[in-house]
């Protein structure tokens, strides 16, 4: 699920780089705060900017569903796009699966599917927040994305969760139906009223949850600098933290659908000079009731000209089984490569089985080697 939802985000910074590179080329600069070109700008975001974000996004989404799936069986899914971001930008999709297969997992593969979208959305804004902080700066392009993957929860939810008539299940619906199918046993005598019972509450559940998302003050930052950069023209600003008593931290809440239950949780980023600090608490709470939590640290560097160690750790509860754990290890540096400068990362750890956002649920080595740059 990382480097799928990398792989689509970096294409959608480089397509939006290469728009707005066009769009200067033919129609010039629109960076003053003169009326003109405040409307100019205005419509490039709408027609353009904006499209760019969501087609990125739902790339993104969907690439969740398919990891997930992906898990159970080799079998490809197929992806049709019915609605595009045109005029409206918006994208709204279909996802094709062929059957999973039945193999030994501790969790059920509907959950984990039916989550997957949900999860690959978390999973990139805190991924965009965590790139955002390393820096003083960024850009408003990155706020965009971080805004859709933010509001990505709430917005399904409360549509697909309407009681208005659908014409098909979205995510949430099914997610709760596949939450009742999994439900305690229940009395026969009044098994259909308490399965219903059990279904609507499920999905109160999960639009209630939908306000927690909006607890998040790298969401209203993504809002403020994108509405900036039309006023403005300030195609790239500084990152505002809040500060008690000289600590800058950027706090934030969350719901999403986990591979075992709908899951809540908070973050905190303590920004110093030389590092970001993101500490995690969640708790998932499965079909059967049960409350599993976890919580997780991770340090980066936020300064790639010096050698500084980088590192995660998670410790999770697991259905049945002793807790889980993630253990990684890494650094970041600046490189010269073809005479530009590239940020290089490397990573090494491990986790052991079970339910990580950001990793597949069996237990495996992580590496990784990432090169990135700003063109």
């Amino acid at each position: 699920m990382v480097s799928r939802s990398a792989l689509f985000l970096a294409a959608g910074q480089a397509v939006n780089r290469a728009a707005d590179l066009g769009l200067d080329a033919a129609f010039g600069r629109t960076d003053t705060r003169r009326g003109r070109d405040v409307i100019a700008r205005l419509g490039r975001i709408w027609f353009v900017n904006l499209p760019i974000a969501a087609l990125t996004h739902g790339a993104i989404h969907d690439a969740g569903h398919f990891a997930r799936h992906g898990e159970f069986t080799d079998e490809p899914g197929r992806r049709v796009i019915e609605q595009w971001p045109w005029p409206v930008p918006i994208t709204v999709s279909a996802e094709y699966f062929a059957p999973p297969g039945s193999p030994d997992t501790e969790f059920d593969d509907g959950l984990a599917v039916l989550g997957g979208g949900e999860q690959a959305s978390t999973l990139t804004k805190q991924r965009l927040a965590d790139q955002i902080y390393r820096r003083d700066t960024a850009g408003y392009f990155d706020w965009m994305v971080l805004t859709y993957a933010s509001l990505d929860y709430p917005v399904y939810a409360w549509t697909d969760l309407s009681r208005g008539i659908q014409q098909r299940d979205g995510d949430f619906r099914q997610y709760a139906t596949e939450m009742t199918y999994l439900s305690p046993p229940l009395q026969i005598g009044s098994r259909v009223t308490q399965r219903l019972e059990y279904h609507l509450r499920t999905e109160d559940r999960l639009r209630h949850d939908a306000w927690l998302n909006l607890a998040d003050f790298s969401l209203w930052q993504g809002v403020a600098r994108v509405g900036r950069y039309v006023a403005t023209g300030e195609r790239r600003t500084t990152n505002g933290t809040l500060s008690i008593g000289g600590v800058r931290f950027v706090p934030s809440a969350y719901a999403t659908l986990s591979s075992f239950g709908p899951e809540r949780g908070a973050d905190v980023r303590l920004v110093s000079s030389v590092l970001l600090t993101h500490l995690n608490v969640r708790r998932i709470t499965t079909p059967m009731n049960e409350s599993l939590w976890g919580t997780g640290v991770a340090l980066r560097s936020r300064d790639p000209h010096r050698f500084l160690p980088e590192g995660n750790l998670d410790v999770w509860q697991r259905t049945g089984k002793e807790p889980g754990f993630r253990l990684e290890a890494g650094t970041t540096r600046t490189l010269t490569i073809a005479g530009r400068p590239m940020e290089t990362s490397i990573r090494l750890g491990y986790k052991t089985e079970g339910y990580l956002l950001d990793a597949p649920q069996r237990a495996t080595v992580l590496a990784a080697v990432t090169v990135s740059g700003r063109f």
